[in-house]
């Protein structure tokens, strides 16, 4: 494990593998440590626990406190995307880089109001063996999660990703009287695409289209591929008005950048919009905007549809 840390105004890097870190049977030869010995046990077996990334963090940072005054933790990935933030952020900081010769597994920053003395860091340095392995797993297991939610070809989110959604903004929207609209895209002709262009060139159309899908979205709002050339997008807290500016947005996206030659595609979508109502189901959503996807095919594709109210 490689350690770089600074506190306060000052910096020192070390280098430190896991057997350098001291152990139990090590630490009960000092003077004064025998609770040390116990908040190991504790921390190994809260550690054991779970393989939610927060809640490995929260115990650890729980926990190390009753060791070092601390008064805020960071433990970030960027790789993975986590962020976590415990407690407040203060002035002065010890942070660590956390490597095993193998792989990086983040960084981790104690803060507080007060500088950190060179004993306190060293009892901090003392128990990151204890929380780097237990992270690894819980990087591991979000990670898996993420692919299960994931369409492997795309990137977007799959079918399950989808229904958890939706259940949830149905939800929200149900609770809180928010409008809450789907559109459903199908991409025009795609069996002919497949069949002249081969099907390498059709998964290449598949990603493009989820992309500009994705940059044509805002950030609050989700896209699912439901199988074959069917995505679904969910628009949160948005109106029928406002979903046929976004949907219609989507769709002249798609059309410009794939205007056809010998050697490449021309690729329109179709959509059906639908807007939620009280009384709606997930299925019925989805039913609904599934219809008024058809019905643009019906009148020429590269059309936009809304299902009647």
């Amino acid at each position: 494990m490689t350690i770089s840390s600074s506190s306060g105004n000052s910096s020192r890097r070390k280098k430190v593998t896991p057997l350098d870190v001291k152990r139990p049977q090590e630490m009960a030869r000092e003077p004064g440590t025998s609770f040390l010995r116990e908040l190991r046990l504790r921390i190994s077996s809260l550690s054991q626990t779970t393989l939610e990334l927060e809640q490995i963090v929260q115990y650890f940072f729980d926990e190390v406190q009753s060791a070092v005054l601390v008064e805020g933790l960071t433990y970030a990935h960027p790789s993975f995307g986590v962020d976590l933030q415990y407690g407040s952020l203060e002035k002065h900081r010890a942070s660590y880089r956390l490597n095993t010769q193998q792989q990086y597994f983040g960084e981790i920053t104690f803060s507080r109001r007060k500088r950190f003395n060179e004993t306190e860091l060293a009892r901090l340095e003392s128990l990151l063996d204890l929380f780097i392995y237990p992270v690894r797993n819980g990087l591991q297991y979000r990670e898996a999660l993420r692919s299960a939610m994931t369409d492997p070809l795309t990137g977007v989110g799959n079918r399950l990703a989808m229904n958890n959604a939706l259940d949830r903004e149905i939800e929200l929207a149900r609770r809180y009287g928010r409008p809450l609209t789907v559109l459903m895209l199908d991409i025009d002709k795609f069996k002919a695409i497949n069949d002249i262009y081969g099907h390498a060139k059709g998964d290449d159309v598949l990603c493009t289209v989820a992309e500009y899908i994705e940059q044509s979205m805002r950030s609050v709002d989700a896209v699912f591929r439901l199988g074959g050339e069917e995505f679904l997008i969910v628009l949160s807290d948005t109106s029928l008005a406002q979903a046929v500016i976004i949907g219609e947005r989507i769709r002249q996206s798609i059309e410009v950048s794939h205007q056809g030659s010998a050697s490449e595609p021309h690729v329109t979508a179709s959509i059906g919009i639908s807007e939620f109502a009280p009384n709606m189901s997930a299925d019925d959503l989805i039913k609904r905007a599934d219809r008024a996807m058809y019905c643009a095919k019906e009148k020429g594709r590269n059309k936009i549809e809304c299902a009647p109210a």
